[in-house]
């Protein structure tokens, strides 16, 4: 696990970038975050999904996070 971050703390985060319908699919959310929160976000898909996401800044200083996602990375079936 991250040791900069709890358990509640990956989850939270995590939370906000999964799929709601199946944590398990790949990422694609567009999210209001400050870099703090674009770190824990990293760790969190890092440690649920085995996979590491990527960030794009949007002209609308929303970022887009998109990663493989657990199904399509080196933990999934």
């Amino acid at each position: 696990m991250a040791e900069r971050y709890t358990r509640d703390e990956l989850t939270a985060a995590f939370n906000k970038v999964e799929n709601p319908k199946d944590w398990r699919a790949p990422i694609n959310k567009t999210i209001e975050a400050d870099d703090g929160l674009l770190d824990v976000i990293c760790e969190a898909v890092i440690f649920f999904t085995g996979t590491v996401p990527e960030f794009k800044l949007l002209k609308n200083g929303k970022y887009r996070v998109t990663a493989i996602g657990y199904r399509n990375g080196p933990c999934g079936p």
